[in-house]
């Protein structure tokens, strides 16, 4: 049962517990807990190659000898283009068509890093629901039982906010967010550009990586989330090729080789959304400008949880907005990013977050009103759990 505080007060604040698991949830497939190891990125799948993804269709991504057969997860770099709007689902094969989901309209590209469960399968489906797309698989990463690094939550903090050139590579330091033995970071990085272009985060000092890069569009800001590998002086760099790009980065999280929490995914659950009819039968309501709503994950975690990963998605925005997502609903406002939504659109992203069971998570939004839904991919645990 939720319910809604109104006030004088700006921020309303609106309470939800989980809603009800769906039977896909309840008998989907029992995933392992799994390490973090980064992958130097490589081309897995390319239908420009063959042919693209017709409406209502799926093409198969495999994952070869790239992943470990014992990999209890993949994170894959997607990139789609659409003739037409459409909506995109990555999923492993065998398992519930659900998870993490780009949203396109006609003629655009989009990109995410996306996280999929393995629970005895070596391949991805990617389901295309109307015209034809073009899909593109870079691996970014695996997970792995008993080795590899384990995540670390923490309060989402800015830790960048830098101008990028044509060209031009632009290096953010995370010395001060992370330990001396961090191997890799959670991030949200924010961009917009002056025109049509692709944003690459790598470890500083590597050698930069020519796919996997986050598609931009002119004039219109992209939020993408992303393990990256740290580098030299624990930095990671940013690279772009056309026109200028002002970019920020929030860091969430981070990942150590010795101690940190394994990663269990799940079949998808639905903790919040806007869109639910109340109790009392009123209708569901949008979040309103520079408001907020909060929610509890505790009886859809474990409790010695320690994170957990979120698709979240903001629905039809009227105006456009920066969504917030952190841990305690006590606690200030984060001056974080985590997801961008035009006017009018349906943008998904995906985020980890460090989340104890008794915490609320807690989501607000910047600008207009807007739908929100807020889906459990999944969740970091104890120590080398």
């Amino acid at each position: 049962m939720r319910a809604l505080t109104c006030g004088i007060a700006v921020t309303a604040v609106v309470v939800a517990g989980a809603l009800p698991v769906t039977a896909a949830a309840a008998t989907g497939p029992e995933y392992r807990p799994g390490r973090f190891t980064a992958a130097t990125p490589v081309r897995l799948h390319d239908t420009r190659s063959a042919t693209p993804v017709g409406p209502g269709a799926t093409t198969r991504i495999v994952l070869g000898d790239r992943v470990p057969a014992d990999a209890t997860a993949v994170v894959l770099t997607l990139t789609v283009s659409a003739g037409t709007g459409t909506t995109v689902t990555p999923y492993a094969v065998g398992t519930p068509r659900s998870g993490p989901q780009l949203h396109l309209r006609a003629g655009e590209g989009r990109s995410a890093q996306v996280t999929i469960g393995l629970a005895g399968t070596r391949a991805v489906d990617v389901h295309n629901s109307a015209g034809q797309v073009n899909v593109i698989a870079d691996l970014a990463g695996y997970y792995q039982p008993d080795t590899g690094a384990g995540f670390h939550g923490i309060t989402p903090v800015r830790a960048a906010s830098t101008t990028i050139p044509a060209k031009g590579t632009r290096h953010v330091g995370f010395a001060e967010h992370v330990p001396p033995d961090a191997v890799a970071v959670a991030v949200s990085i924010t961009a917009e550009g002056t025109a049509a272009t692709h944003l690459t985060a790598f470890p500083k000092g590597a050698a930069r990586p020519s796919i996997g890069g986050l598609p931009l569009s002119a004039d219109e800001p992209r939020t993408h989330f992303a393990v990256v590998g740290l580098g030299a002086d624990r930095s990671v760099s940013l690279y772009q090729h056309t026109g200028t790009v002002d970019a920020v980065v929030d860091i969430v999280g981070f990942y150590t080789a010795a101690g940190g929490s394994a990663y269990v995914a799940r079949t998808p659950l639905r903790e919040y959304d806007s869109r639910d009819d109340y109790p009392s039968g009123l209708p569901g309501l949008p979040i309103p400008p520079r408001s907020r709503a909060a929610f509890s994950v505790a009886g859809s975690i474990p409790a010695d949880a320690t994170g957990v990963v979120l698709g979240v998605t903001a629905i039809a925005p009227t105006d456009h907005t920066a969504l917030t997502l952190w841990a305690d609903a006590r606690a200030p406002r984060p001056d974080v990013i985590a997801l961008s939504a035009p006017t009018g659109r349906t943008v998904s992203g995906t985020l980890a977050l460090g989340v104890r069971p008794a915490d609320l998570v807690t989501v607000y939004n910047s600008a207009g009103r807007t739908h929100v839904a807020v889906d459990l991919l999944g969740y970091f645990r104890g120590s080398g759990a």
